[in-house]
Formats: structure tokens, C-alpha cells, sequence
């Protein structure tokens, strides 16, 4: 479509400064109407491809069974050849579960989400939880914290985080 947009542009445009230098013997003047034209065509395209290209997005996303919200994802994902996801509902869900842990004597342990753990298991969850958010937002705090009272059978810890330390330009990371 641009190229034959711009083949279009061309020919109109110098038809303008045949036209204009026959008919009117100014060839200067034809050759600065001609310019004139193909500048005054030249933006009219853009519209046109950034609609073409997002209908080309659409089209391709809505083949695969993809529902989007914002424009600005067609316009992103339409030109993507591979979608990497994970199947673990983070992005479906926004949810994260716990599913097994590793102690530090090296056994690994399934968590079912349902019976109490051992207390190796108990002291791991929640040093993992203390070490997340006292409040979480996070998924995988989340995650741990529900692990941790669903494993243990209460939600109470036996301790809160001794300190805090948020975000710093010299340390990009929050930790407790």
C-alpha cells in the first residue's frame, strides 16, 4: 500500500509540473507546485499505514484467539513472530503458588496446600515469608505467605522483619 501510495504521489506530482510548465511556461514555477503536491500527499499515507498496520495486528492476534483491550498491544504484539508465556497463571491470574520447596539438608518437598509441614519445612516458610513484604502486593509473596500459613495451620509468625531496607539509587531492590 505505501509503495503504491508513493508510485501514486509521484505521478501526480509530476503530472503537476508537466501540466503546470505547458500550459503556464513557468518551469520553475511548475517544478516548486509539483514539490508542493507530493509534500501535501506524502502525510495523508501515514494515517493509512498505521491503520492497515494495526488492522494487520489485530487480524494476526484475533487468529490465534487473543482478545486485547488497548490499541497500543495490537500495535506491539502485531508485529511479534514469537509469544513466550508461562502456564503458572501469573499471567492469566496474577497469582503464584508455591509448589515445592528445597531444604537445606537437600530433600525437596511438594507442598500440597493442604497438611501441616515439617518443621524444617515450618522454619523455611517463614524465613521466606519474613524475608517478603508484611504486607504483600507481590504474587510470589503472596504465595509465600499463603504457604507459609497454610503449612503451618495459622497465619501468625513467630517474629516480624528486625529491618526494613526500601529502594535506593544505590541499592535497586527492597529487602527485609
Amino acid at each position: 500500500i505505501v509503495t503504491w501510495g508513493a508510485i501514486g504521489g509521484t505521478l501526480v506530482a509530476l503530472m503537476v509540473v508537466l501540466l503546470y510548465g505547458l500550459f503556464r511556461g513557468g518551469w520553475l514555477e511548475a517544478v516548486l507546485a509539483g514539490i508542493a503536491v507530493g509534500m501535501s500527499m506524502l502525510p495523508e499515507e501515514f494515517p493509512v499505514v498505521l491503520t492497515v498496520f494495526m488492522a494487520m495486528g489485530a487480524w494476526r492476534i484475533g487468529k490465534v484467539g487473543v482478545l486485547t483491550r488497548r490499541a497500543a498491544a495490537i500495535e506491539t504484539l502485531g508485529s511479534a513472530t514469537v509469544l513466550c508465556t508461562d502456564k503458572t497463571g501469573t499471567l492469566t491470574e496474577n497469582r503464584m503458588v508455591l509448589a515445592e520447596v528445597w531444604l537445606p539438608s537437600g530433600e525437596k518437598l511438594a507442598l500440597d496446600g493442604v497438611a501441616p509441614v515439617s518443621n524444617d519445612c515450618r522454619d523455611l516458610l517463614e524465613t521466606a515469608a519474613l524475608a517478603s513484604a508484611v504486607d504483600p502486593t507481590d504474587p510470589m509473596e503472596i504465595a509465600l505467605h499463603n504457604a507459609y500459613s497454610v503449612g503451618v495451620g495459622t497465619g501468625a509468625m513467630s517474629g516480624r522483619p528486625i529491618h526494613t531496607y526500601g529502594l535506593r539509587p544505590d541499592l535497586l531492590a527492597m529487602s527485609n
